[in-house]
């Protein structure tokens, strides 16, 4: 079944200049990735990341995080240089993935990427998403801190198991907008296999592609302010 959400969002092509790279060949796919996103106006939807993908890994994780952080840092400021120096090794990671279609776990995946330093889950499951990996759990999908905050809210019956698993995420309003936790990175990696498994038998029950049911579930999260930070 193909997917059938496509939204597109603007990147900003001048909160990237701070990139300094070394190396001349990761520097030419940069200018790559931002060339294909100003041939489409600088609005990016996930097909065509995954068709940079399709054409080179390198490109793709590039455009993973020019798309997954638009305003070109981490919350807090933190750069993504230290990231692009260790692209070769999360090449081999999404390598070992696609050649490992099906049979490769969920934990496996979450150790290996592990030891590269600087990002989390919620960053290299939009590369295993867009990569086009499959885990023995199910297609790769994104499984970041909105996501599971609408499975901490949902009433569909294939999320109670993971409800009981993440726990309850929101915390108090307090007279001001609601707040919510950051669920823990250990606990986020601990439950991705549950996470795909999941959402699969979801899309299976409602006749969607299991990536619509995780952009769904995105847009359906409860919005409000973090009142509590763990991790990256």
């Amino acid at each position: 079944m193909l997917e059938k959400t496509d939204i597109r969002t603007p990147v900003q092509p001048a909160n990237w200049d701070y990139l300094r790279v070394d190396d001349a060949e990761t520097r030419k796919k940069i200018d790559n990735v931002f060339a294909r996103y100003a041939e489409n106006d600088n609005l990016v939807g996930r097909a065509l990341i995954k068709d940079i993908y399709r054409g080179d890994l390198a490109e793709g994780v590039i455009a993973t995080i020019v798309w997954g952080y638009p305003k070109g840092r981490y919350p807090g400021g933190r750069g993504f240089n230290p990231v692009l120096a260790q692209i070769d090794d999360i090449i081999t990671i999404l390598e070992i993935g696609r050649s490992r279609a099906g049979s490769i776990d969920a934990a496996e995946l979450c150790y290996r990427f592990n030891r590269i330093t600087g990002i989390g889950i919620s960053t290299y499951s939009k590369m295993l998403y867009l990569a086009e990996v499959e885990a023995q759990e199910g297609v790769c999908l994104i499984y970041d801190q909105m996501v599971m905050r609408a499975i901490s809210v949902s009433t569909e019956s294939e999320m109670v198991d993971l409800q009981a698993r993440l726990g309850p995420n929101y915390l108090s309003s307090k007279g001001r907008a609601p707040a919510y936790r950051t669920y823990p990175p250990a606990l986020q990696e601990a439950t991705y296999g549950h996470f795909l498994k999941a959402v699969g038998l979801m899309a299976e029950r409602k006749g969607m592609h299991p990536a619509d049911v995780e952009q769904e579930l995105f847009l359906d999260a409860p919005r409000g302010r973090i009142a509590e930070k763990n991790g990256k």
